[in-house]
């Protein structure tokens, strides 16, 4: 038996409910109090958004064309029709005619037509035009007669047409838009990707208010694109095109300039075109217009309308080019790029000119990020996983890029502006190298920090060698700074010896894991972090005999050997060309018995631990929860010698591609002998070399560390 239930409430508290509902409980609302029914279909059918792909959507036009009342709740009436053509395609769009009529609430209407459908165009036409409704937005193909549907729709400020290009603005909206206070949007893209970068402006006849106001109201337009497949988010556009029939104020032409950079906030190219040139260009002399920090490129156009395909240049910035540059991935392998904004290094790109296109290497963040759940379903032994994983080194990470490069610039009729710039960080100057060996004909310039890779070893034993007494240093120094730290360290290897510690996430607080904390050695403040953590840990033994969540979770997130397993597995594979790894750093650190807890403990009290660097052992497979699932594979990865060279000397050495490097003296990571070593093997290669940064320079003193890059990259010799 169906229970209805009823709810004692005030009648003019029931839309106050409703509007607290998600569109699911909507659905069922009528269920409490048939009261509730009117207010739940109004805010269910306020928005009605169709992508013809999904089927279960496509009924809503069935409804619409048949019930005038909620036809008559429609305020926001999205359609998109997919690629493949379905059979039910031309009975939406006469359901939609059919509804028409009754659609008198209808403010904002965005529609997507396949070419098989522009023959339903002319019907689309005449129920605009007809007055049902009036549209304050209307985004639709530019097939769509809009001389015509401006006869009918007096209270529209945004027009928007999907997939304009430089030449295809209708002349009839052109002409329509002359004379009306009306906001004209194009929207198109430069590359295959889903995303709407470019932005084609027509606004015409703003006043001082809709200028300041004009981020807000092109905003409400934006806000609702989520119902397209194709993104038009506002921080998304890159390059815009405005173009003025007649040229407004000073005053109200720098608000509208205003509000565009509060909206398009990473806006890298802005195209002027304007009617009476000459006469605004000798204003704007007198008193300069203050254009966006972002633009790095700028063009003043003569313009008039129907001359979209004939404009003429009359002033530009001096980079006349937009520089594209990628930024290879820094931290690894295995590690993904972190969110950059316009702070640091990335805003010192910005700043400079360059465009930069930011990508996770295979196996990483949004590059279908490798964990043992992802490893595709046909691969089910330790032999076979290994045999997967050797396909996410350097060579198919540069594949990868090519295949990118390829997407975004082969439609540059320039052969020089279809290659690109890239910025090698750390591991990425192991992949910048890689690019120089086997695609060199895809760079324009490689930048490198702290990335002079040894290309000349065939296995990583003599990376270790040679950066175990850089580490020895490194501890010398943090003990120097800190010397009761010394008595602490080993309190706490004494106690972790004696008992089971586990964090949060399951991984055992080995000795081997404590000495993991001295990784952060070679970054800028990395032994005060340490310290801090060391304090933290003997504090906690101090008063309550163990140690507490929180510091166990602080240690937890020193280490991100969990969530990115590829920063182990394949840490000393990259170094490998022939030759298997057998545990390199294992092998090099039994030589050192300061690093051996077994041996300082036997020791004197004024006896320090040393703590570990980059250094991927055997026994971590044990203790760290992330890392057990692959512990069979990392044995057999490091047993392996059927390794494909990453470097091709030859083609190094005859290097026509500049290449700038920024080189740490004191790098705790990369050896700088080693260092030099390869510079000399590599033609056309600059350095700047100092000791004043760390491994990290580019993080911490990005004007710098960029500026020199670029002063390389410019330096002409006498």
């Amino acid at each position: 038996m169906k229970t209805t239930y009823q709810a004692n409430l005030p009648p003019e508290l029931n839309g106050e409910i409703a509007a607290f509902c998600s569109g699911e409980y909507l659905r069922h609302l009528a269920l409490v109090n048939k009261e509730f029914q009117a207010h739940a279909e109004k805010l269910l059918y306020a928005r009605v958004a169709v992508r013809t792909e999904q089927e279960w959507r496509v009924g809503a036009f069935e409804t619409l064309a048949t019930n005038a009342t909620k036809a008559g709740y429609v305020k926001f009436l999205s359609l998109e029709f997919s690629r493949e053509k379905r059979p039910t395609d031309s009975a939406i769009v006469e359901k939609l005619l059919t509804a028409g009529p009754a659609l008198k609430n209808l403010r904002d209407f965005r529609i997507q037509l396949r070419d098989d459908l522009r023959n339903e165009v002319d019907g689309l036409n005449d129920m605009l035009r007809a007055g049902h409704f009036h549209l304050n937005t209307l985004f639709s193909d530019n097939d769509f007669d809009f001389d015509m549907i401006l006869e009918g729709q007096n209270d529209l400020t945004v027009i928007g047409i999907f997939q304009v290009s430089d030449g295809d603005a209708p002349e009839s909206l052109l002409k329509s838009v002359e004379g009306r206070s009306l906001l004209t949007v194009g929207l198109t893209r430069e590359t295959y990707l889903p995303v709407y970068n470019y932005i084609y402006m027509v606004p015409e006849l703003l006043s001082l208010e809709q200028a300041q106001k004009f981020d807000i109201i092109l905003g409400q337009a934006f806000e609702d694109d989520a119902m397209f497949a194709v993104s038009v988010k506002a921080e998304r556009v890159t390059c815009a095109f405005v173009y003025f029939q007649n040229v407004p104020s000073k005053e109200i032409f720098e608000a509208f300039i205003a509000a565009a950079s509060r909206i398009f906030v990473n806006l890298c190219e802005l195209e002027m075109n304007l009617g009476c040139i000459g006469d605004t260009l000798e204003a704007w002399r007198k008193a300069p217009v203050s254009w966006p920090e972002t633009i790095s490129k700028l063009e003043i156009r003569d313009w008039s309308p129907g001359d979209f395909g004939s404009r003429k240049r009359r002033d530009e910035s001096p980079d006349t080019n937009v520089k594209l540059a990628h930024y290879i991935p820094s931290c690894g392998p295995g590690y993904e790029i972190p969110f950059r904004g316009r702070s640091g290094f990335a805003g010192e790109l910005y700043k400079n000119g360059y465009q930069v296109l930011w990508i996770d290497q295979r196996g990483t963040g949004l590059s279908t990020a490798l964990s043992p759940d992802t490893v595709p379903s046909h691969i089910q032994t330790p032999r076979e996983t290994a045999d997967y994983i050797k396909h996410f080194l350097a060579r198919n990470i540069v594949r990868d890029c090519e295949a990118i490069r390829h997407i975004l610039l082969d439609n540059r009729p320039n052969e020089e502006d279809r290659k690109w710039t890239i910025l090698g960080q750390s591991w990425g100057g192991w992949l910048s190298l890689t690019y120089l060996s086997f695609h060199p004909e895809g760079l324009k310039e490689v930048w490198l920090t702290g990335g002079l890779a040894p290309i000349a070893l065939n296995e990583p034993g003599e990376v270790y060698k040679r950066l175990i007494p850089r580490l020895a240093k490194r501890n010398a120094i943090y003990y120097q700074k800190y010397p009761a730290d010394i008595a602490r360290i080993r309190k706490i290897a004494a106690y972790l010896d004696s008992n089971d510690v586990v964090l949060p996430n399951g991984t055992t607080l080995s000795i081997t894991v404590l000495q993991l904390l001295g990784m952060s050695f070679g970054a800028k403040g990395g032994i005060d972090n340490v310290h801090q953590i060391i304090f933290r840990v003997a504090q906690d033994l101090e008063i309550f005999g163990k140690l507490s969540y929180k510091t166990l979770h602080m240690i937890e997130q020193e280490h991100g050997f969990d969530g990115n397993p590829l920063y182990a597995i394949l840490q000393e594979p990259i170094y490998c060309q022939g030759a298997p790894a057998r545990w390199a750093a294992k092998r090099a650190f039994e030589s050192e018995p300061q690093f051996s807890w077994n041996h300082v403990k036997s020791l004197s009290d004024s006896e320090p631990l040393y703590l570990l660097g980059e250094t991927m052992l055997p026994e971590m497979y044990d203790s760290f929860a992330g890392l057990r699932p692959w512990k069979e594979v990392a044995h057999i990865l490091a047993e392996d010698d059927n390794w494909t060279p990453p470097f091709d000397l030859e083609q190094l050495a005859k290097n026509e591609v500049k290449v700038s490097a920024v080189t740490y003296y004191d790098d705790m990571y990369v050896d700088f002998d080693l260092a030099q070593d390869t510079a000399r093997r590599v033609k056309n290669i600059e350095q700047y070399i100092t000791n004043q940064h760390g491994h990290d320079g580019l993080r911490q003193d990005a004007s710098d560390v960029i500026g020199k890059l670029i002063q390389l990259s410019k330096r002409e010799y006498d």
